[in-house]
């Protein structure tokens, strides 16, 4: 499965307008300071994946807070699978480069759970934008 450029641009748009005048400029750092975190972001928006519990967290430096915490999932025959359930958890971090230009990621993935395909979570944040992106890809 994989997600269309609308529902990537809808993904985009509503975290770009969730943090709103918080976003604006972006210089990229990354820092890893507990084995089961990974960090990456830039200087108005950062993504934490917490491996041990299969989450994410959005935080934004304009309001000195988490804005969201959440799992992931993909609907799979009919059935919600999400990363929670999953027993296998882990972090990839990566640069990458795309259409909208480069920066540093973070892939959560989810395996190990039977019969089931795995669950990946790709978070981007931009190097020279000052906006983030959230991908959720299966893996069979």
């Amino acid at each position: 499965m994989k997600i269309g450029k609308f529902a990537k641009f809808y993904l985009q748009t509503g975290l770009v307008l969730l943090l709103g005048s918080a976003i604006a400029s972006a210089h990229q750092q990354t820092t890893s300071n507990v084995p089961d975190n990974a960090m990456s972001g830039n200087t108005e928006v950062t993504f934490a994946a917490d491996q041990s519990a299969g989450t994410y967290t959005v935080r934004s430096t304009a309001f000195s807070t988490d804005v969201l915490t959440a799992r992931f999932g993909a609907k799979v025959n009919r059935r919600w699978l999400y990363s929670t359930a999953y027993p296998k958890l882990g972090t990839l971090d990566s640069s990458f480069t795309n259409e909208f230009g480069a920066g540093k990621q973070i892939t959560l993935i989810s395996s190990g759970l039977a019969r089931q395909p795995d669950l990946l979570c790709l978070l981007r944040v931009y190097s020279d934008h000052p906006f983030a992106e959230i991908e959720v890809r299966v893996r069979i």
